[in-house]
Order: structure tokens, then sequence, then C-alpha cells
């Protein structure tokens, strides 16, 4: 657990510098490992790209995934790209 703390703590020094961010929203599904297994695999592959992630996750059942995406696309109006200006 204090390892996770730490790399929270240098994620958020390192992101105040980075040129470009970008935001994710969305669930990944058919994950065979557990939540700490997950969680462990998916920042060694961010801090392997010199990245660094600021956020949460969080385990789902098969329908809060579904209620989540569901929910999402009624939210967001995925016709129009987001870079257009209005």
């Amino acid at each position: 657990m204090a390892r996770r703390n730490r790399r929270n703590k240098k994620s958020f020094s390192m992101l105040l510098t980075r040129e470009k961010t970008f935001s994710i929203n969305g669930t990944i599904h058919g994950v065979e490992m557990s939540h700490d297994e997950f969680l462990e695999e998916f920042v060694e592959f961010i801090e392997a790209k010199g990245w660094n992630f600021i956020g949460h996750t969080q385990r789902l059942t098969e329908g809060e995934a579904m209620k989540h995406t569901r929910n999402y696309l009624l939210d967001h109006d995925l016709s129009k790209d987001p870079n257009d200006e209005e």
C-alpha cells in the first residue's frame, strides 16, 4: 500500500510539468486477475511509457459495467468531435 501512495505523490508532482494530458472515461472488460493485480499491471504499463496516472480505479460487476457504459453514451453526444470548436 505504501508503494502505491508513493507513486501517487510522484505522479502528481510530475503531471504538473507535462505538456499533453488526456482524460480516460470507460471500462476495461475481460480482465482475468484481481483488482490489485490489474492495478499493478496498469501502473507498470504507464510508468514504462514514462507517463503518470492520477485517478481511481474500481472493480465493477458485469451489470455495473453495462450501466456505466450506457450512462456514458446517453450523457455524451459521440457524433461530435470534441476537438471541433463551436
